[in-house]
């Protein structure tokens, strides 16, 4: 089997040194691994010989990714350290929402010509600029300059006034805390929430006080014409859409990591990874956010006397880890799936 042009050792749960090569499962088998498309069976003689399956099979997936990352980066044996720091572009689209074939973006970049300007012009999204608008979906503010402009059936587009006015605060806080992103986050601020005028069509939309619009971004909104969704995004003053700049990309890696711990399970602080053996690292508990449901923890019964909604936090992972088994679950998984006794499962 292959994965992006490579040969690659087919992920099974039980490794040669168990003995076990078995594909599917017989009387004694535990289910360790599921979700509503995929089981994974690991042999009970795994265990009985003191084999950590388990781990091997996350081992596995984690190589994978990586394998897939380096080919993806021409690289051949690069660690997610190297490529986050190199190859931001690359990584970031694997972790971020899919662009949902959202055809046009809408750009604004501020006009050095012409201070407290702002322009906005239209591009199509192809497959090369989608992945300059990584994306990701938040309930309150935007979580950085790259947003979705909607429209309803009675004409009311978002994201509301009470949500700008969130993402102006937002990105205030983040302009002004010391971090590698923070001058990012100024610019952006400046030119949504401080610039006097909108270019748009070749005219001219002046926002603030007693105008239409309290700022850019609200008259961007406004104005753009399309019934659909759309993109709405920022151009620095270098002509760098987000998915260009780096500081951007070391900001998400950070923000994603959100969806690896929840308001129960906090991040552990200076902890050993199990499963990578990286020291002094913070562990997140919440390995189901990758979309794996390991040792299907959640299933009723599972731990009989336990709280069953609580049970699967007790695996943490560093960050590198959890993004790798995120990537190889929802880039990967497809290429490895087969049917076993009636069941979708991992081969």
């Amino acid at each position: 089997m292959s994965v992006g042009g490579r040969r690659r050792r087919s992920v099974g749960t039980r490794s040669r040194r168990c003995g076990n090569k078995r594909p599917h499962p017989r009387p004694g088998d535990k289910l360790v691994a599921s979700d509503k498309r995929v089981r994974v069976w690991q042999s009970v003689s795994s265990f009985e010989n003191g084999c950590s399956g388990d781990n091997q099979m996350l081992e596995t997936m984690r190589e994978l990714a990586l394998l897939e990352l380096n080919h993806r980066c021409g690289e051949s044996d690069a660690d997610l350290a190297k490529i986050r720091t190199q190859y931001g572009g690359c990584l970031t689209p694997l972790l971020v929402e899919d662009s949902e074939k959202i055809p046009h973006v809408y750009l604004l970049q501020a006009m050095p010509n012409q201070p407290g300007t702002v322009k906005m012009w239209v591009e199509e999204v192809d497959p090369v600029k989608a992945k300059r608008l990584p994306f990701v979906m938040s309930r309150v503010a935007a979580i950085g300059p790259v947003m979705k402009r909607t429209r309803k059936a009675d004409g009311t587009t978002g994201p509301t006034l009470n949500t700008q006015a969130l993402t102006e605060k937002s990105f205030a806080e983040l302009g002004r805390n010391p971090s590698p992103w923070s001058g990012n986050f100024r610019e952006m601020h400046t030119t949504l929430f401080c610039s006097h005028t909108l270019m748009s069509a070749d005219q001219s939309h002046p926002v603030g006080l007693n105008q239409p619009d309290p700022h850019v971004l609200a008259a961007a909104i406004r104005l753009i014409p399309q019934k659909g969704t759309v993109f709405l995004s920022v151009v620095d003053a270098t002509g760098r859409w987000p998915g260009d700049c780096g500081e951007y990309h070391t900001y998400l890696a950070q923000n994603l990591a959100d969806k690896y711990v929840t308001g129960a399970a906090a991040a552990r602080e200076a902890a050993d990874c199990p499963l990578c053996g990286a020291t002094g690292v913070t562990l997140y508990p919440n390995l189901r956010g990758t979309g794996l449901n390991f040792a299907n923890m959640d299933r009723a019964g599972a731990f009989p006397g336990l709280d069953t909604s609580q049970a699967w936090k007790g695996y943490g992972l560093c960050l590198d880890c959890a993004d790798l088994l995120y990537i190889f679950k929802n880039h990967l998984l497809g290429q490895f799936l087969g049917n076993v006794a009636g069941d979708k499962a991992l081969l």
